[in-house]
């Protein structure tokens, strides 16, 4: 049975055709050889596990300056083959909207600081956001502060305007000035003068990463920058994108993740890095393959298209599990060992109880699927007709299955959806709370 005979056509998984936002298959790609020997080193998957892991909305929320966040790399690709590592928080920014941590690494002559951004926190950001993306996006000009010249005493102040979207270009003002960013820079750039800086981050966070690392730049023309991002969405004009390939080149690593349909002929990528429409996406993105990480060529990526097949996407391939899950794979296949770990790495139990990437990526996408949230489903007794929707559900509910079992040792759920023998004294998993965002 093929796939489109297996659709519903009546519920959110299934109304639409699977061509929306296909292309033809692109030929592979190459990192820059600085970005090589990070990713091979860790440094790429560290920063992201930084960004999501230990960010505002998870791990890092009660973490302080001096407390340590452990990192676990892979080194090979059999089940928990990993190493050990740390990063310090040197500062951070106690804000939920603008959450901004700055890290060192703790591997001896690693020399490495990452500037991680947190994804969205709160469901106001994603509705002002949301109402960018319907409206049409607003842009202003930026003011970004230049380095002051030696003036003999006179005050003077020189700016250079950029354009950026509205909503970001508050958060990035308020970042600097109302959250004293600035001053956290400046120290870490005084601390650690022959280190190098990644800003990093994902969704929402990738975003603030490319903007906050480009007034960065700016403001202190002798550093060399490094950005890494997975999934950002588009925040200022063509101009302001030539300019971040003018200032940075091949320091600036944008990834997108993507998947290779079914007749291995066409590819789908996360629909979220075409929006808002009108505006310019970085230079130089790179499509990171979510079931192999391989890295593919992407000559543009189009504007976004409102639509189930465009959310759709965006749900398997937007969000922080699977571009942990694809940049650890990206990491294993640098080691020369991927088509043995490709065969094994099929399905959600590719990684080991160990691994720190299965608490959060399991309630990211247990919340993603959770009863009632999407808009325009059909009744429930529709969707339970529907071979798709329940194959979501399903593996949804083995992976939040496996996440508990691995953490508490909790027994898992029968096919039925009850706990088997569960005991009234397990705790609870800390990513479990009502909040969301």
């Amino acid at each position: 049975m093929s796939s489109s005979d297996r659709r519903c056509s009546q519920c959110f998984c299934c109304a639409a055709g699977d061509d929306d936002i296909a292309t033809e298959n692109l030929a592979r790609a190459e990192l820059p050889d600085a970005w090589s020997q990070m990713l091979g080193d860790g440094h790429v998957l560290s920063s992201l596990l930084l960004a999501t892991v230990y960010s505002e909305k998870y791990r890092g929320r009660n973490m302080h300056p001096d407390e340590t966040a452990q990192l676990a790399l892979p080194i090979g690709p059999e089940e928990g083959n990993n190493r050990e590592s740390s990063a310090t928080l040197l500062h951070r920014t106690y804000s939920k909207e603008n959450a901004a941590f700055i890290w060192r690494c703790n591997e001896l002559d690693a020399k490495v600081v990452y500037i991680a951004f947190n994804p969205l926190r709160k469901n106001v950001q994603f509705v002002r956001l949301l109402k960018n993306v319907a409206l049409g996006a607003v842009l202003v000009n930026h003011e970004m502060p230049l380095p002051v010249p030696d003036t003999g005493g006179l005050t003077v102040r020189r700016s250079r305007p950029v354009k950026m979207m509205r909503y970001i270009s508050q958060k990035v003002e308020s970042l600097y000035v109302k959250h004293e960013f600035s001053r956290m820079l400046d120290d870490t750039l005084s601390r650690f003068p022959d280190h190098r800086m990644i800003f990093t981050g994902i969704s929402h966070g990738a975003t603030l990463a490319q903007a906050a690392a480009l007034r960065a730049s700016m403001r202190y023309p002798d550093r060399q920058f490094h950005i890494a991002t997975w999934n950002a969405y588009k925040w200022t004009d063509a101009e302001g994108s030539r300019l971040m390939d003018e200032v940075f080149g091949k320091r600036l690593l944008p990834f997108v993740i993507s998947q290779e349909g079914q007749d291995g002929a066409r590819r789908r990528w996360d629909s979220v890095s075409g929006a808002p429409s009108g505006l310019a996406s970085m230079r130089g993105i790179t499509f990171l393959d979510a079931e192999t990480g391989e890295f593919r060529v992407c000559p543009r990526v189009p504007d976004l298209t409102i639509g189930v097949t465009a959310a759709r996407a965006a749900m398997d391939l937007h969000f922080a599990r699977t571009a942990l899950r694809a940049t650890k794979l990206a990491m294993i296949v640098a080691f020369g060992e991927s088509q043995r770990f490709r065969s094994a790495s099929q399905g959600s139990a590719a990684f080991g109880a160990e691994d720190v990437v299965a608490p959060l990526g399991s309630e990211i996408q247990s919340s993603l699927y959770s009863e009632d949230r999407q808009s325009g489903l059909p009744p429930r007794a529709a969707r339970q007709t529907c071979p798709a929707y329940l194959s979501g559900q399903q593996r949804v509910a083995d992976d939040f299955d496996d996440m508990v079992h691995s953490c508490y040792g909790a027994p898992r759920r029968s096919s039925s959806g009850l706990s088997k023998s569960r005991s009234d004294s397990a705790p609870t998993h800390p990513l479990r709370r009502s909040e969301t965002g």
